[in-house]
């Protein structure tokens, strides 16, 4: 499996693809140390691959690209490769229609739910987006409850780290969650 850890402005990360090394399968983030990352990635019985990581040139393009999203440089991942194997056929329409949500754009749980066909889907949305394997790949972060709250995160720090990536991608967070609809 290839997989590699590093350090950004968001905390150490840890990336891993699937065994062909053609998709991406988990992304961990916001973690102190290499070693707590490893341990996210892989659970705690597992010690870093040898050699710390893999160098895949495709997967070297992707940290960088992590590493400017956490400096708060804009970066497009809908076209990444993601492989949801392991999901449900809801799942995986969920999280891939999640991807397609822009940098600095919300949605709530209920048009991420509509816009997959599912009216009265929101609680089962936020099911899926507190078990996203890929945070910002899929960027759950930008899902918020229709009432103007952030509702949850799954990340290290929660709703603290969905409140700083939004901010870094410009949403005016105090306004948001002051929204009555």
């Amino acid at each position: 499996m290839p997989a590699t850890a590093f350090s950004t402005a968001l905390g150490w990360m840890a990336i891993s693809c699937n065994s062909r090394g053609a998709a991406l399968q988990r992304l961990v983030f916001g973690l102190p140390s290499n070693s707590a990352a490893w341990e996210a990635l892989l659970g705690s019985a597992a010690h870093a691959p040898a050699g710390d990581s893999v160098s895949l040139s495709s997967l070297s393009r992707l940290v960088d690209s992590l590493q400017a999203l956490a400096e708060g440089i804009p970066q497009d991942f809908s076209r990444i490769e993601v492989d949801l194997a392991t999901r449900s056929p809801f799942q995986r329409r969920i999280l891939h229609a999640c991807q397609q949500i822009p940098w600095g754009t919300t949605w709530t749980y209920s048009e991420l739910a509509e816009s997959c066909g599912y009216l009265r889907g929101a609680r089962a949305v936020g099911n899926v987006m507190a078990s996203n394997p890929l945070p910002l790949i899929i960027p759950c972060h930008r899902v918020v409850a229709a009432d103007g709250r952030l509702g949850g995160f799954s990340a290290p720090q929660g709703t603290l780290m969905k409140r700083r990536l939004l901010s870094m991608e410009g949403v005016n967070c105090t306004r948001l969650s002051r929204v009555k609809l």
